[in-house]
């Protein structure tokens, strides 16, 4: 069974004060620029560094996860273990 790190599910899913989660967010933006790119050969690519690596492959597996979404590429650079390793083979 796939499994993340709490910490950064719970960075991803967690709104703030003022703010939505970053998980609503990212999902909000690709839904605007599937609309306005409509029609059009679409991919998607997530990159970060760090902690930025770590919710690029949360946002990818967002993506991946939603019905009807272009391709995704992930691009990390010097990220942490996110998950174990089901959670590996599913990305």
């Amino acid at each position: 069974m796939p499994k993340v790190e709490c910490g950064f599910r719970s960075l991803y899913k967690t709104p703030g004060h003022r703010v939505q989660s970053l998980s609503t967010a990212v999902a909000e933006e690709i839904r605007r620029l599937v609309r306005l790119y409509d029609g059009e050969e679409l991919s998607i690519t997530v990159t970060g560094h760090s902690l930025g690596a770590a919710l690029s492959l949360l946002v990818a597996n967002d993506l991946n996860s939603s019905p009807n979404t272009a391709p995704v590429t992930v691009f990390s650079f010097g990220g942490p273990r996110v998950g174990n390793r089901a959670f590996a083979e599913l990305l």
